[in-house]
């Protein structure tokens, strides 16, 4: 049976210094806290009450003015997630004070442009709604969400590729069973994207090759495979995160059966191009890494080159986001007899609506 409890201090404030006012990117991706804190006694005994989390997990944040759960435009969770909780220039949290020994911590998002205060409700054990706004409780703070940053083609980066590594692969010729190894090299260049407005947190990518059964395929994170006269071209794309070392490229193995001489009626030509390397990805911080590698052959490789319509969305420390394709670029180059490609790689906006507000979208709110 759970025990009797009622409320006798009852109150919001932010982490701004304050107490009372905070901003955050009208992204719906940004999260500022709100802290409710709060006292409570048992009402037979007078002695004071401690609510368990539980009980503390069922406090709502509200309109101070209409008393409405808040969802749709404004909402909010229990989980911070892993974008900034604050704006630049912002100052240092303060903690709750420190006659209120309960506290919680939910976090506000919002997708319109505007101000809103807000409040927070509780529900006692004798079914009585307990709200800031009240006669005996008056406390609200107001938010301020404010034009989220769009991010396309006209305030991101994408750097010049940087030759980052080189090394060697090994091509195997056999003919019935006899083996000889051979040295071929292949070239790592990194490409960068990095933001001109706020640092780049994080991406979700999109339509690129990925194998679920075998994670350690060296095609995974792949989304283009092209061959410049022989040469092997394939293009990587990588989550955001600390230095990491990836294994890419391909094996390819191709078997011909010939007949020969009347003592040697079979011949059995083996061709293995074990074109893997391992390589070093996100040496940048706070940039977008993808790469592109080239392994050397003068031989063909009886491949069928292909391209995924891969995209990226790219998230700055805010949430504030945009969404880009991800294309290789053919550039012809030398003469009409001796003509190659060169490849580069490029970025295409995915969406090119200009919005002056972000979509709005009604989650329910999170608790």
């Amino acid at each position: 049976m759970s025990v009797s409890w009622e409320v006798t201090s009852f109150a919001v404030q932010t982490t701004t210094v304050d107490q009372v006012a905070d901003r955050l990117f009208a992204n719906g991706n940004m999260q500022v806290p709100v802290i409710v804190t709060l006292n409570a006694i048992n009402p037979t005994t007078g002695v004071t009450h401690r609510l368990t989390d539980t009980e503390l997990q069922k406090i709502q944040l509200i309109d101070y003015h209409s008393g409405a759960v808040l969802m749709g435009t404004w909402f909010y969770s229990l989980t911070p997630n892993d974008f900034a909780h604050t704006l630049a220039g912002t100052n240092d949290p303060v903690e709750p004070t420190s006659d209120a020994p309960q506290s919680i911590r939910l976090y506000v998002s919002s997708t319109r442009i505007e101000n809103r205060v807000i409040g927070a409700r509780i529900t006692q054990p004798n079914d009585t709604v307990v709200t800031t706004n009240s006669t005996i409780f008056n406390s609200f703070v107001t938010l301020t969400a404010i034009q989220p940053v769009f991010y396309d083609t006209n305030n991101i980066t994408l750097g010049d590729k940087q030759k980052v590594a080189t090394g060697n692969w090994i091509f195997t010729s056999a003919i019935n069973g006899n083996a000889t190894d051979f040295d071929r090299d292949w070239r790592q260049e990194n490409y960068y994207v990095t933001s001109n407005v706020h640092p780049i947190l994080k991406a979700d990518l999109h339509d690129y090759r990925i194998n679920e059964t075998w994670t350690s395929d060296p095609l995974n994170n792949s989304f283009s495979l092209q061959f410049n006269r022989h040469d092997l071209n394939i293009f990587y794309f990588w989550n955001l995160g600390p230095e990491t070392s990836r294994q890419v490229g391909l094996k390819h193995i191709l078997e011909d059966f010939g007949s020969g001489q009347r003592f040697d009626p079979f011949i059995i030509s083996t061709s293995t191009k074990n074109a893997i390397a391992d390589v070093q990805v996100n040496q940048q911080r706070n940039a977008f890494c993808l790469t592109h590698m080239t392994f050397f052959h003068n031989n063909y490789w009886q491949m069928t080159p292909w391209s995924q319509d891969a995209w990226v969305r790219l998230y700055d420390t805010f949430g504030n986001y945009g969404d880009f394709y991800v294309k290789v670029r053919e550039n012809p180059v030398g003469t009409d007899e001796d003509k190659s490609i060169e490849y580069s790689l490029c970025l295409q906006n995915k969406n090119t609506a200009n919005l002056t507000e972000p979509v709005l979208f009604d989650p329910a709110a999170k608790l």
